[in-house]
Formats: structure tokens, sequence, C-alpha cells
């Protein structure tokens, strides 16, 4: 199929063929980009877009979840998805300044300090996280963020993730459906977080940083996952920070003194 200009209809064709091809629509998006000679683009890289759902429903393993979720797609002419079902398995450290947080982990074998500053606004119908996000990969810069006296220790968390890339045919806007399941202290938390992750060039009705665009269409597509799946999910505005301290122990305090920053950085990253 020779490309040029996306719209709804073109998308959908390319969608079709590949999946009747492939006997899956895993990959679908990168075989695209490559066609197009183009690459996912983003923007507002600095802020987060994302709404989540408490999964109700526990203890099924996080493949069950993804596939139970995947299958409200079979009914979307609008949404389109990329069954790429990855899994990420990661251990992070959170630190606070009291303004903004800090967790360490490894993404990829790379170690990673993201820095994050939360904000939820009202949308029409679900809470939504605009946040501020800062990553540093370089130890001298990880170092001398976490050393600073103002950060403190607040617990750790084992995430387990396995996500699907879902395009929006009106607009051209690439997003990702993530199951996670974390544990803290010996609790799990379960959700279901819907991001945006970037766009497909080429799409007419598409609006390049235009902020109202990225969040109508986000809460669109979780409204659209919500009424398919509301036996099973609920809105939720739990972050991962503050699940961690809901779960750990403070009046215990072996595991913040055991996990001194330099411990942290030396012993689990190399950091150093």
């Amino acid at each position: 199929m020779v490309l040029g200009s996306l719209d709804k209809n073109i998308i959908a064709e390319y969608y079709s063929s590949y999946a009747k091809l492939h006997s899956t629509s895993k990959g679908f998006i990168s075989n695209l980009l490559s066609d197009m000679d183009e690459c996912i683009l983003k923007e507002r890289a600095e802020n987060e877009y994302e709404i989540k759902f408490k999964i109700l429903e526990e203890g099924l393993r996080i493949q069950e979840y993804l596939y139970r979720f995947e299958d409200s797609f079979t009914r979307s002419s609008r949404y389109l998805v990329d069954r790429v079902q990855e899994c990420t398995n990661m251990t992070s450290y959170f630190f606070t300044d009291k303004e903004k947080e800090y967790s360490i982990f490894k993404y990829k074998n790379e170690t990673m300090l993201k820095i994050k500053k939360h904000r939820i606004i009202e949308g029409d119908q679900f809470p939504i996280f605009v946040n501020e996000e800062l990553f540093h990969t370089k130890s001298s810069e990880i170092i001398s963020q976490i050393m600073q006296p103002a950060i403190i220790y607040k617990g750790r968390m084992v995430k387990h993730r396995i996500k699907d890339f879902i395009v929006d045919t009106i607009d051209g806007r690439v997003y990702s459906l993530a199951v996670t399941i974390c544990e803290a202290s010996g609790k799990l938390q379960y959700q279901l977080e819907v991001e945006y992750s970037g766009y497909i060039k080429g799409y007419g009705p598409f609006i390049e940083n235009h902020e109202n665009q990225i969040i109508e269409s986000l809460e669109g597509l979780a409204s659209f996952v919500y009424s398919n799946l509301k036996k099973v999910i609920t809105p939720d505005t739990q972050r991962k920070f503050e699940f961690v301290i809901a779960s750990t122990d403070y009046d215990s305090i072996e595991e913040i003194i055991d996990f001194s920053k330099q411990k942290i950085l030396k012993e689990e990253f190399g950091v150093v």
C-alpha cells in the first residue's frame, strides 16, 4: 500500500490488511511508520497525560487482564489496537522533597531517575493527571539530585506492567493501555492506565501542541474503555508514590535506615 497523508479510512484499511497478513495486529504501528519513513512524534514531551482506573477484580495473571481489556476494542472502528503486549518488571525507589516525587529504577538495563510534579485537572468525566516529568540517566546528575539534603527516601515498590498501544483514527494520536500490578510492603495495587504516547504525522484533523485536543481525545478513549468495563474498573487517583506511602509502616523504620540514599545508589544501581 502506498502511503502519503493519512485519514481514518486509509489507516483502517492498512490495519485490516496487516492483521489479515500476520493473523495479529501486533506490530502494526511500527510497520506503518516504517512504510511511511516516519517515527512516533510527541507534543509537550515534558508532560504526562494520563487517566487511571482501579481494577476491582484481583488475583488474575497480568496478561489475563489485558486480554480482557483488549476484547472491548473489537467493537470499535475508531480505536485500533496494536497488541504488542509489552511486559516490564522493575523495582522503583521513591524519594521526595515534599514538592516533587523522585524515583530511581532500571528500564531496559539503564538506570533512570524520574522527577515528577503532579497536577490533577477535572475532566468532563474523569480526573486527568497532567504531570511534569524530567528524566536523568547520567550518574553525576542522578547523584547531584538524590543527595540533596532536602530529598528523603520514602520506600520501594515492585511494578509489573503489560501494555498495548492504541491509535485514535480521528486525529492520529497514539495512547498506551497499561495494566500495572504493584507490590509494596506486602500490599498490592491493581490499576489500568490510559496515557497519551504521541502521534502519527499526516492527519488532517490533528492540531499540534493543542492541549485541549490531547485531553479531549484521551478522555474520549478512557470513556470508551470505561463504558465497556464498568463492572471491573472504577476511576482512580492513587499515584504509585501514594501507594508506597500508604503501604509502608513508618513506625518500623528498619527499611528506611537500611536503605540509605548512598546504599541505594551504590548497591542497587551501581551509581557511585
